[in-house]
């Protein structure tokens, strides 16, 4: 049985929570500080649980590459994190990559391409609008959650390699983040940054606050506060 999306509509109203984007800034970070809060961590980010002590409360992941390239590790995380919701496509599910457990919710994926839907949904029962950026689509379930503020850290949007490398990735927080995959989506920075100035319009409209806690980077269409200050 998997968890119902409609059941965390506002959920966690007027809390605040923290994106883990898995850029190469989260080094320069004092990630222990994220100890209590409600983080959000994507695709690969369990690569750094060998450093903190904490664990995230929700994981998603978007990404078929992410999960051909990771299934196993991604399989197991879902087992030793009973309690983090992992939140998948629900064609996932019909790929059979993933199946249905306690600790998975699906939600329905919208590709503005072929559809009238706006550009950034605050209705995920209605459908999350696929984006080149995990972090849209967690900032899309957040909100529906009821978070208030979303905090972005490590999404640098500064990609320098191509999407596979046989040398140490720069674009990520840990060198190994691309190894032991077959092919990688090749990042779209341009659609990211466009996506994100679309999910800003929004969230403005909405009244839902995002900030940038990102250490350096290209993103700027979010007020950048600093980490430590937030703590």
């Amino acid at each position: 049985m998997a968890v119902d999306l409609q059941t965390l509509r506002k959920s966690h109203t007027g809390r605040r929570c923290f994106f883990l984007g898995n850029g190469p800034s989260l080094n320069k970070l004092d990630l222990s500080l994220l100890e209590g809060e409600q983080v959000w961590a994507a695709n690969r980010a369990y690569l750094l649980f060998e450093g903190v002590s904490w664990r995230p409360a929700f994981y998603v992941i978007k990404d078929p590459n992410v999960i051909e390239n990771s299934i196993d590790a991604i399989r197991n995380l879902m087992r030793s994190l009973p309690n983090t919701v992992f939140f998948y496509p629900d064609w996932f599910r019909s790929a059979g990559s993933i199946t249905d457990s306690a600790n998975v919710c699906w939600y329905r994926e919208v590709d503005r391409v072929d559809t009238n839907y706006p550009e950034f949904s605050v209705n995920a029962d209605e459908g999350i609008v696929r984006s080149s950026t995990v972090a849209i689509v967690a900032m899309q379930l957040a909100i529906w959650m009821g978070f208030e503020p979303v905090i972005l850290i490590g999404c640098d949007m500064t990609y320098q390699a191509s999407s596979q490398s046989e040398h140490a990735d720069p674009d990520h927080f840990d060198p190994r983040y691309l190894d032991g995959g077959r092919s990688w989506q090749v990042p779209d920075v341009a659609g990211m940054l466009a996506h994100m100035a679309a999910a800003k319009r929004a969230c403005d409209a909405y009244g839902v606050t995002i900030l940038n806690a990102t250490a350096g980077g290209r993103l700027e269409a979010f007020p950048r506060v600093s980490y430590a200050s937030i703590f």
